[in-house]
């Protein structure tokens, strides 16, 4: 071998290694932690995983040949330049699952600082790597802006090439973070009304006295309509108390889901419900979250777990409040473990004499409090209160 080719070699070997040591050089304590913070989901039917992370606001969208990534929590730590003290936040590190000891695959970085951090980044006040350029901003939402850090792979790990084929493909949307009602609505203990829906259209509603209305806004299904919602709702307003509303959650195939992720998907059909209420002049300070085993949902609880938060997050914004609707069996086989510290409204108690009971007795699905039961009967739903 030449003396040009040894130098060459030798200086490659130096720009790997100084290449290492800048990506490092920002990263605090890591800490390993499956699928931390977020919600890690399979399409059914789709070639993609989408990490959902509700701390911070954001999915990611990943090849389905990375079932069983993990993410690292670690921590970005600024250097000052302008003689202020440097900010510091989360880290998180999407790590595949071909990771071992003895091989590290190529990391996928997300920097998330606060809108502030971000303008104070941007105006060189400090630096997060001895890079001389950028981290580059790869989504943000009305709280955090998500970045990737410069350099992130010139340590040329396994599998970097993928991992920049993903990043380059725009996998991470963001999602403003909502916050809850101040004061929950519920209906006070011991009263009696009734839930009516689209299949009460063309026909009587039910005669007084009752003391509110429950109103079904979609029409059986996510993502459509009760054409009586205004005739209804006008019946409801009779009542002693405001009526409220409750809407079907489900999760279709994926020639019906409009190219919406699971989150998206619950968003947009709490949003579209919402529109479709107020087009009809009709309001409600609470919306039930109806959950059947009957309707179509994915074989993944974590995929319907991201559908039902995508709803709560919807009309968290509109700071409305939201409960849940559904049997404890249906609850666990379709959303699992979910715990989202919402009220129940449980169906099928047979008599004012046994819900009364089931009151003080009963417990939630989802470590909220149990807020309703209902009786079916032949004609209509009738609903019994058991307070906040």
């Amino acid at each position: 071998m030449n003396t040009k080719a040894k130098i060459s070699i030798c200086l490659g070997v130096i720009v790997i290694i100084v290449g290492a040591g800048l990506y490092f050089y920002a990263s605090g304590n890591n800490a390993v932690v499956n699928n931390a913070g977020g919600v890690p989901v399979k399409h059914t039917g789709d070639t993609s995983l989408t990490y959902t992370n509700t701390d911070y606001g954001f999915t990611f969208t990943l090849p389905a040949d990375w079932q069983g990534y993990t993410i690292v929590k670690s921590t970005w730590q600024g250097n000052p330049l302008s003689g202020a003290t440097a900010p510091s936040g989360p880290k998180l590190l999407i790590r595949n699952p071909h990771w071992t000891a003895s091989a590290h695959y190529e990391d996928i970085p997300i920097l998330v600082f606060t809108v502030s951090q971000w303008n104070s980044y941007l105006a060189e006040n400090f630096s997060v790597s001895a890079a001389p350029v950028k981290a580059s901003e790869l989504a943000r939402n009305n709280t955090y802006v998500f970045a990737l850090p410069p350099r992130w792979d010139y340590d040329y790990s396994l599998g970097y090439k993928e991992a920049d084929d993903i990043v380059t493909g725009s996998p991470l949307h963001a999602f403003n973070l909502t916050e809850k009602p101040a004061q929950p609505f519920a209906y006070p203990a011991g009263l009696m009304g009734y839930a009516i829906s689209w299949a009460q259209c063309g026909e009587e509603y039910p005669k007084p006295p009752y003391d509110f209305g429950v109103l079904d806004v979609t029409g059986g299904r996510s993502l459509t309509h009760n054409r009586c919602l205004k005739s209804e709702f006008e019946w409801a307003s009779k009542a002693p108390y405001p009526p409220t509303f409750y809407i079907n959650l489900t999760y279709p195939t994926l020639e019906y889901r409009k190219g919406l992720g699971p989150h998206e998907y619950g968003y947009e059909t709490a949003r579209d419900a919402y529109a479709y209420a107020v087009s009809q002049d009709a309001q409600s300070p609470l919306w039930w979250l109806d959950v059947q085993t009957k309707s179509t949902w994915a074989d993944d609880t974590t995929v319907n777990q991201a559908v039902a938060q995508g709803a709560i997050d919807f009309f968290n914004g509109k700071k409305l409040s939201t409960g849940l609707s559904t049997t404890p069996y249906q609850w666990a086989k379709i959303m699992g473990d979910f715990n989202t510290g919402l009220p129940n409204w449980i169906p099928g108690i047979p008599g004012k004499a046994k819900a009364l009971e089931y009151c003080q007795s009963g417990k939630s699905y989802s470590g909220g409090s149990v807020q309703q039961l209902a009786d079916i009967l032949p004609q209509f739903e009738t609903v019994y209160t058991c307070g906040d």
